[in-house]
């Protein structure tokens, strides 16, 4: 048995050449097909193996990256060129899209069947901003042997995607959750013994802005002004937000210690156990090995919400946070400081699933097809009624929708507006100098300016959201051509998942909070605290809209900054159901 690896991104990262190494050592005959988009990285990560022979292309051009079909031809037929396919019995393609690809069309050239893993990439760039690569990556799908997703969060989000749910249900059979390795020099030292350490918290990663530093620093220090006997450690370097990191540690010597890049594991494993909270929110993740290694360590993590290693452990490893917003970042670093012993489910993690060598022997079978016992991923969430006249349906409303944004874009443009597509606003609504968030219904008749809606709002037609403050008494005329005090000087806010009901009139400036319901006909003058309801002409104060202690749990949950599947999904885990919240 002879195996193909298609690796795009072979040259850039060692986990490919740790699974391979793993194989050779197997006594798996492979070929390893490499094609870098920089010429500078071939040769990158190749290894000394009995069994393994690499072909290192520079098929790659820069107009790929835009010419998806054409790169995938190009480098199919590079393939055929370079590596004798008579003698090969299975591929294997390393990402869904730019490998698996290649791997299909070769499928279809040579009947040689295909093994292709779902990565980050392809659930978060491909699936969400390159619908003319959808057509083939179902294909891809259909015509898989296995299909390897590297966690579970990751599985769920691609069976989220509305174009890929129907062959999501077909692949239910085929879907295998299998991590990545980490290296051997953790797994000699492991370390799970108690430590008497408190608010010491460490960041190991990239600057750049998926990595989310800066939020996780905004946070930290708010938790700081409660708890100043709290310290950052943040290890690494390179990204876009490079600078502004090391400005903010610098400028925050007495709380923030910046190390720089570190590469030596000894070094790397006394910083550890010197901690006692890893923390990194990333706005997305595969699966995060350094969120392992942590727990190798004795740490409890900090990590992001439906994304990496959510779902894969027990719910006592750490917190899981949106990495969007800053309040909940802070939440989940107050809780993992104030409660860490809660947090101890690093005892019970079985750390030899993530031995490469293991994972070598559960890749080799699945290449090769062979009939062992696999825990299948188990689907979550997902409704079986939703077929394909589901998915038409669904489909139909999201074009729509983006049909009737796209017509809005020349007048938001001249307005200077900037409103979601998710988003649905009336065609009568009027708007001006509007920030719109997600999923926010402005009614027909609706009159906004300068103004800014949170996600999930809700406003009735006929409502009147700030506008021109008229100043009577400052001038003789009330006409702005003769008045110099009649200006938008201020913004009016209204916050997230708010209900104003019909005909409601909003004086600007005034700023409402979360989760605030404004009655029908109502004038608001001031400022309307979070979790209120308020009514009447002027609007006065009738009640709250939930006891606190409720309210601050449905907060603590940041449900708006979810999608709508996702925020549902939170109120349906047994641990913070509605009912059990009330």
């Amino acid at each position: 048995m002879r195996i193909l690896h298609i690796c795009n991104s072979y040259c850039s990262t060692k986990v490919h050449s740790e699974l391979y190494s793993g194989l050779d050592k197997l006594g798996v005959e492979q070929v390893v097909y490499a094609y870098p988009t920089s010429p500078s990285m071939v040769g990158n990560n190749r290894f000394d193996g009995a069994h393994t022979q690499f072909v290192y292309s520079d098929v790659f051009r820069n107009y790929h990256r835009l010419l998806f079909h054409k790169k995938i031809h190009d480098v199919a037929k590079d393939v055929c060129k370079r590596v004798d396919m008579s003698k090969i019995d299975c591929i294997h393609a390393t990402t869904l899209f730019s490998d698996g690809s290649v791997a299909y069309a070769l499928h279809k050239k040579y009947g040689i069947p295909y093994v292709v893993a779902v990565r980050n990439t392809d659930v978060n760039e491909f699936m969400g901003y390159a619908p003319h690569t959808w057509m083939k990556g179902r294909k891809v799908l259909e015509h898989a042997q296995k299909i390897v997703f590297i966690s579970p969060s990751l599985y769920t989000r691609f069976r989220q995607k509305w174009f890929f749910r129907s062959i999501a249900q077909q692949c239910i059979g085929k879907a295998i959750i299998c991590p990545n390795g980490i290296n051997e020099f953790w797994l000699g030292n492991i370390d799970l013994s108690p430590k008497d350490i408190r608010g010491e918290v460490l960041y190991i990663g990239r600057f750049d802005s998926n990595k989310n530093v800066l939020r996780l620093i905004q946070a930290f220090l708010k938790v700081r002004k409660e708890h100043p006997f709290m310290h950052l450690t943040i290890v690494g370097g390179k990204g876009s937000q490079e600078k502004e990191i090391v400005a903010l540690a610098d400028a925050n010597k007495e709380a923030i210690t910046y190390l720089g890049p570190i590469y030596d594991r000894e070094e790397l494993k006394r910083i550890m156990r010197r901690s006692s909270v890893f923390a990194m929110a990333s706005i997305f993740e595969t699966f995060g090995l350094v969120y392992v290694e942590a727990l190798s360590q004795g740490l409890p993590i900090l990590f992001t919400k439906g994304q990496g290693v959510d779902g894969y452990f027990k719910d006592n490893i750490g917190v899981a946070v949106c990495p969007k917003a800053v309040n909940s970042i802070e939440y989940g670093l107050q809780e993992l400081i104030e409660n860490r012993e809660k947090y101890q489910g690093y005892k019970d993690v079985d750390f030899e699933q993530f031995r490469w060598s293991n994972i070598a022997i559960k890749y080799k079978d699945i290449i090769l097809n062979r009939d062992y016992e696999i825990t299948p991923p188990i689907p979550q969430r997902f409704d079986e009624s939703h077929g394909f006249l589901y998915q038409s349906k669904t489909a139909i409303k999201t074009f729509l929708r983006v049909c009737k944004h796209i017509w809005r874009i020349p007048s938001d443009i001249i307005r200077n507006n900037k409103v979601k597509y998710t988003s649905h606003i009336s065609m009568s609504a009027s708007m001006i100098q509007c920030n719109i968030g997600n999923y926010v219904y402005i009614g027909p008749g609706t009159s906004l300016q300068v103004a800014d809606v949170g996600n999930y709002s809700c406003i009735a037609g006929g409502t009147t959201i700030g506008g021109m403050n008229h100043a009577y008494d400052k001038s003789f005329s009330i006409n702005p051509l003769l008045n110099p005090h009649c200006t938008f000087d201020s913004t009016t806010v209204i916050g997230l998942d708010v209900w104003i009901a019909a005909r409601c009139v909003i004086l600007q400036g005034v700023k409402i909070g979360d989760g605030v319901v404004v009655g029908a006909g109502s004038v608001v003058t001031k400022d309307v605290p979070e979790n209120t309801i308020v009514l009447g002409v002027p609007a006065k104060f009738y009640k709250k809209r939930y006891p606190d202690e409720v309210w601050a749990k449905i907060k603590k949950t940041d449900y708006w900054n979810f999608e709508p599947e996702q925020a549902k999904a939170i109120f349906t885990n047994s641990d913070v159901t509605f009912n059990s919240i009330l």
